[in-house]
């Protein structure tokens, strides 16, 4: 495929980690949780708007992997806060984090929380 113009080559490189303790599960006991972003970003040559980054991300809580994933932004997702979410009239907390996007890339927001014992994601674009 590099013939044809499709090779990607790496531009960046990083790792940030970040902890919160919350009561993530409503359950009444504060969580150690841990949102790790391993990510790469890519360009291809003599090409506009043909950047992209791959999001590895894993969330821990209480030092147990409950998500793993790749998504894919304009730029890093980075700087996660935790936010409160109303469900079923029932308070919970969870991660947000915002892709600025840029060029065709709309923004977007993320949300992880934890539903029934497994970590769910939810985007909405954002920016309108």
């Amino acid at each position: 495929m590099g013939y044809m113009g499709l090779v990607y080559m790496k531009n960046d490189e990083g790792k940030k980690v970040y902890e919160f303790i919350e009561d993530m599960n409503v359950d009444g006991k504060k969580e150690n949780v841990k949102f790790v972003n391993h990510y790469y970003s890519y360009y291809q040559k003599n090409i506009c708007d043909s950047e992209y980054t791959r999001n590895n991300l894993k969330i821990y809580i209480d030092g147990e992997e409950m998500y793993y994933d790749s998504i894919s932004t304009l730029g890093p997702l980075l700087n996660p806060k935790i936010i409160d979410l109303v469900e079923e009239n029932t308070k919970k907390k969870q991660i947000y984090v915002h892709a600025d996007g840029g060029g065709p890339a709309i923004p977007t927001d993320y949300f992880f929380y934890i539903k029934k014992g497994k970590v769910v994601v939810s985007s909405v674009k954002s920016g309108f």
